[in-house]
């Protein structure tokens, strides 16, 4: 039988792929071993897999990811590249086939990957068409799960894309993991001699009779092990209901102080749960004043102190919430650090900020459906911040849907749960919330909430807040005016 004309087309270009990932194996191979300490284990594992399609699954650490696993294909000896590995298809976001991209778009075009599209509501039998095609056609398949960066070293959950294309054609999925690659050419790394490494997993041929979710699980479980970390919690592991009515290390709801309040609402007699939800968020939101810093605090401990976090806030509704037998749990959002608290934040405190950043929510089931409300900013605050200041808009929740913070969708990097626990997250310490500037960070926020005048202009906040800094605290005022001129930002 004669190919089509299309057949012999994508034979033209897959040849040329396969020449182009051949040119450029060798100077990419040799930079990665002369410029790092570039090590591959687990080529063995690949044996008897060439040339019957692979369907390669890594965690995603950087741009960088496509040339770093490219050279780690194993070669037959006397072979000048990996040619029975090569050529290797990447699953690559449309929106990277865009020239705006540049050097990226040079890459995933030239190099033969596979344009897929997220977001679309349609089947993945279409958006994943052109990737079952090629692996029938026994190209290998390499994607990143995670679906995008991780943005703090730490594996994401994953998408269902991999476990799809394997029971949709039988193909294996070898789990790989590259290791210390993270924000490689940032420049504090960029005159390091880094240790990176490619660890190829043992081929999993078969998943079993699972849904995709579990199967995915499993997926990212296999990369987890090859990383030396955790398997990361999935949006759908915690489906069972009574999972988010159980007490916890933090969420510590059968504490005298919590059940006090849970019991005092409940007393109020409100015709539906939804009521009673509704009155805790306002209770929390209003109640608990929002303050910056550390989270590693239980909820009664949060009831206490009557501050919190956006962490402890959620916390605390949540184990309120529970204590009156309404199932809730947590929303785990990675947001830009450094844009996340809007124009509100002063350039001195925004060098303090990481990149990325871990924000907190509570989730709730309410009519038989799971709801968002974010109680985090109190009203005093909103009301003297939100009109200028969109992050800290007051949120008002009526217990009929969701009511998140008032975020901009660029400023979102991944958005998780409901969760039913997050004390292995809650434990962690702070990276950069911590010292002298948490605590001017605070009082920022204290002058915040007393602050009456309309600020038309936030150029003006420094100058504002340093005055007020000088009234209530000398010292405290002579660090900031110090710390802002060595900064080069004089108020």
């Amino acid at each position: 039988m004669n190919k089509t004309e299309g057949n012999k087309k994508m034979d033209l270009k897959i040849r040329a792929v396969k020449i182009v990932q051949a040119i450029t194996y060798w100077p990419i191979y040799l930079f990665l071993k002369l410029v790092l300490n570039y090590r591959v284990s687990g080529q063995e594992n690949l044996a008897g897999l060439a040339g019957k399609g692979i369907i390669f699954a890594s965690n995603h650490t950087g741009f960088f990811d496509g040339p770093i696993v490219a050279a780690s294909m194993p070669r037959e000896k006397g072979e000048f590249y990996p040619k029975n590995f090569f050529p290797i298809r990447f699953l690559v976001l449309n929106k990277f086939f865009r020239w705006y991209y540049l050097l990226i778009t040079l890459y995933v075009y030239f190099n033969g990957s596979i344009k897929i599209y997220r977001g679309t509501g349609q089947d993945f039998s279409v958006t994943l068409a052109n990737a079952v095609r090629a692996l029938k056609n026994g190209h290998n398949i390499w994607m990143f799960p995670e679906g995008r960066v991780t943005p703090d070293n730490l594996l994401q959950p994953g998408k269902k894309g991999a476990a799809f294309l394997h029971q949709a054609t039988g193909v294996p999925i070898v789990p790989v993991a590259i290791c210390g690659a993270w924000r490689m050419f940032y420049p504090k790394n960029l005159f390091r001699k880094k240790n990176v490494s490619v660890v190829l997993g043992q081929p999993i041929y078969s998943l079993g009779e699972v849904s995709l979710a579990e199967g995915t699980d499993k997926i990212m479980a296999a990369i987890a092990k090859l990383c030396g970390t955790r398997a990361p919690v999935s949006e759908e592991k915690n489906n069972k209901i009574e999972d988010f009515l159980k007490e916890s290390a933090y969420c510590d709801f059968n504490q005298e102080a919590i059940l006090k309040i849970a019991a005092d609402f409940k007393n109020k007699n409100f015709s539906s749960q939804s009521e009673l939800a509704t009155a805790l968020f306002y209770f929390v939101r209003d109640t608990i004043l929002y303050r910056v810093g550390l989270w590693q605090m239980k909820a009664s401990e949060t009831l206490i102190e009557g501050s919190g976090t956006c962490t402890n806030k959620a916390n605390l509704l949540i184990a309120l919430l529970r204590a009156c037998k309404i199932p809730a749990g947590y929303g785990v959002m990675k947001v830009k650090g450094k844009e996340y608290f809007g124009p509100v934040m002063l350039d001195l405190f925004r060098n303090h900020v990481g990149t990325s950043s871990t924000h907190i929510y509570a989730y709730v089931f309410l009519n038989g459906r799971w709801l968002k409300c974010d109680p985090s900013d109190d009203k005093i605050f909103s009301e003297r911040t939100g009109y200028f200041n969109p992050p800290s808009q007051l949120v008002d929740w009526n217990g009929q849907v969701d009511a998140p913070l008032c975020l901009h969708p660029d400023h979102i990097l991944s958005d998780h749960g409901p969760l039913a626990n997050i004390d292995e997250m809650i434990a962690k310490r702070p990276r950069n919330a911590k010292g002298i500037f948490l605590t001017l960070g605070n009082l920022y926020v204290q002058f915040l909430r007393q602050n009456e005048s309309r600020i038309d202009d936030t150029s003006k906040l420094a100058p504002m807040f340093g005055q007020w800094l000088k009234k209530q605290n000398y010292w405290y005022y002579l660090f900031f005016a110090s710390a802002s001129f060595l900064k080069n930002k004089p108020f």
